[in-house]
């Protein structure tokens, strides 16, 4: 997880007409390319916390290109002066982001092969977006817990929408934009576990993952955000609705993976099912024990993850390639201990 992935070119930048300087890398296939990839990260990340993922990707024969959404990682700053402060401007920005990457760079090289967007939590709104906006561009999508819709705490939908939406509009308005939300954050997060009874669970094995995860956090500190301002809040409530709506979603039309983590905190898992329901090539699983970041867990509930992502590749390829079909060559497994099946997966045509 630590070392960077075979071949990596992690410090590339493209920038865009509206002035956005963005870091992105490339990772080749091990193998002959069957496709690209585009990894994103959700708030507050950065790239260089899926390496792993990406060598994953590479082992499968997939070119892997992922980027550091503006404001983020290592990209360029909303404001130079405060490099950990949020933006406030919305997600569509991303989206413009995105596209270059897309069109511009991966596109011309990866020709008429499948390509595949692969996200995790902020990643999936702005993924959700894109794939409405840009129906002609990615094949399939892998979304890891997307925030497609704010967990209510335990509260009434009709009571936590209007509530919460007031509040940061009304922050947002009168000088609190830039604010940090840090404590009624944590307040939150607290509701939500007492709500879901977390303290009668068994305390789960240190997860060594996400202690790896932290540790790069805390080694590049430069490149991590603050906790969510009340202007970030509020501008990413400005699209929760438009990207739930019924014939929004009718409109995309790839097939995507939804990962739902039974132990979310932080987004809301009945978006998922709703979405998965109206949107016709779209499966949600829920992943028994997981936390908020399916990237990052261990054993069983990691295998189980990358099981499903391994059977939407397939089924992206298929489509792609209508009159070619892919049979499983052989499972190779990396980890004696748990056995992975999805380490290294090969395909025979």
């Amino acid at each position: 997880m630590v070392q960077p992935p075979k071949g990596w070119e992690g410090d590339l930048h493209f920038q865009t007409s509206k002035g956005h300087n963005i870091r992105y890398g490339y990772a080749p296939a091990e193998g002959q390319s069957r496709g690209a990839i585009i990894v994103t990260h959700g708030y507050g990340e950065d790239i260089d916390l899926y390496y792993e993922t990406i060598k994953r990707y590479q082992r499968m024969d997939y070119d892997v290109y992922a980027m550091d959404w503006h404001g983020q990682g290592a990209s360029g700053r909303v404001n130079p002066r405060n490099l950990k402060q949020p933006s406030t401007e919305g997600m569509r920005r991303h989206v413009d982001d995105l596209d270059v990457l897309a069109r511009q760079v991966v596109k011309p090289h990866n020709g008429d092969k499948p390509l595949i967007m692969s996200t995790n939590s902020m990643g999936g709104h702005v993924g959700m977006i894109y794939l409405h906006d840009h129906p002609d561009v990615f094949d399939g999508a892998i979304m890891s817990t997307p925030m497609l819709d704010i967990n209510p705490l335990g509260l009434p939908r009709t009571v936590f929408k209007p509530l919460m939406r007031a509040i940061f509009n009304v922050a947002s308005h009168v000088g609190f934009k830039n604010t940090k939300t840090a404590s009624s954050w944590e307040a939150l997060e607290k509701t939500e576990r007492r709500n879901s009874n977390k303290e009668d669970k068994a305390e789960k094995p240190v997860n060594a993952r996400r202690e790896i995860a932290k540790l790069l956090g805390r080694m590049n500190e430069d490149q991590r955000l603050s906790v969510p301002t009340f202007g970030w809040v509020h501008s990413t409530f400005a699209t929760v609705d438009m990207i739930m709506d019924e014939s929004y979603l009718r409109d995309i039309n790839v097939p995507i993976l939804i990962g739902s983590a039974e132990e979310e905190s932080f987004v809301e898992n009945s978006a998922h099912e709703k979405a998965a329901e109206i949107m016709p090539l779209t499966k949600n699983v829920l992943i028994k024990g997981a936390d908020h970041t399916l990237w990052q867990e261990l054993g069983r509930t990691y295998d189980e993850w990358w099981g499903h992502v391994v059977e939407l590749i397939q089924d992206v390829e298929a489509r792609v390639h209508e009159d070619r079909r892919y049979e499983p060559e052989e499972w190779c497994y990396q980890c004696q201990q748990d056995k992975n099946p999805a380490d290294e997966y090969r395909f025979r045509l």
